[in-house]
């Protein structure tokens, strides 16, 4: 079923079609009659009058119809063309009546549209969007957060040795796996975390998050800044070429910031997490060749090495 707009469309094409046919028929009569001569066998029969002065003095003038004055020309031109002309009128007129139904139909028809309720829901409803619930977060205690990560299971490895006590593969044969979604993390007044919510990019063959651990405030006298800490135990599937089916702890850092809005309680600014990293344990035994002077200090001395990133943002608790 075609729908009131696109009938409205199709009419308003068709009164056009119909007016440029009226316009070029118009234009051909009046070149024809401004073009045609006239031919020996339509002139009139040749009649002679002996025209005389009102005064009776003067010459007297002979007017012929075969050679009439221009005036005179002019006006059988436009005489034999009357009939043909009248012949069309009918049809011009037709033509003119049916453009102007069309027309008064599409004026209906867009009157039509402007009332139709229907119309302007769907309009207003296809124009406006909601808006995005903004969410404030004033202390870390109590509050709940949504983690969009990116990592893999294993860091790089920082040069071509192999090493077996952590896993980590050479340069060359370096091709890790990048596993991505977001975790909807709830830390508590107690200092413990609690998972709400885990939603891996693919549902099926991904990662799974065993357990978050704690979290905890921390200051850093090195930037003078303050990082938010925890960590969670993370199970890879058997398609990872560095842990299949193995499971390992992960470690997320974020630094906290001041947002632009004020607790209208306390006068607290709001909290931001910015510049999250995610890294894990490894030992360092590539740089001691796993000795530390006398002692075998292998599996002892770890570092946290890099292996993604991750977007914190306030979520509504549940």
């Amino acid at each position: 079923m075609r729908s009131p707009r696109s009938h409205l469309c199709a009419s308003l094409q068709l009164v056009f079609v119909l007016a440029m046919a009226a316009t070029k028929t118009a234009f051909a009569f009046t070149s024809i009659i401004a073009a045609s001569p006239i031919t020996p066998a339509q002139r009139l029969p040749t009649k002679t009058l002996r025209l005389t002065s009102s005064s009776g003095e003067g010459p007297s003038r002979l007017l012929s119809r075969s050679n009439p004055p221009s005036y005179c020309r002019k006006d059988v031109q436009i005489a034999r063309f009357m009939t043909t002309a009248d012949s069309n009128d009918d049809e011009q007129l037709s033509i003119r009546e049916q453009a102007s139904k069309l027309r008064q139909e599409a004026e209906e028809l867009e009157k039509a549209l402007r009332q139709d309720p229907n119309t302007k829901k769907s309009k207003n409803a296809s124009s406006q969007q909601p808006a995005a619930t903004v969410i404030s977060v004033f202390q870390l205690e109590d509050s709940t957060w949504t983690f969009r990560y990116r990592f893999s299971s294993q860091p790089e490895p920082k040069d071509s040795n192999k090493n077996s006590n952590n896993n980590e593969s050479t340069a060359s044969s370096y091709k890790p796996t990048f596993y991505s979604g977001s975790a909807s993390i709830r830390l508590r007044n107690d200092g413990y975390s609690e998972l709400v919510d885990h939603s891996p990019r693919i549902a099926d063959n991904d990662i799974k998050i065993g357990k978050v651990w704690g979290w905890d405030q921390e200051y850093s006298s090195k930037d003078d800044e303050n990082y938010l800490l925890l960590s969670m135990d993370v199970q890879f599937p058997n398609t990872d070429p560095m842990l299949p089916q193995q499971s390992e702890r992960y470690y997320f850092q974020a630094r906290i910031d001041e947002g632009a809005e004020t607790s209208s309680s306390n006068n607290k600014k709001s909290l931001l997490l910015n510049d999250g990293t995610i890294t894990c344990k490894k030992d360092i035994t590539d740089k001691t060749g796993g000795r530390w002077g006398l002692f075998q200090v292998a599996g002892i001395l770890t570092e946290f090495r890099y292996v993604g990133d991750f977007i914190a943002k306030p979520s509504a608790s549940i």
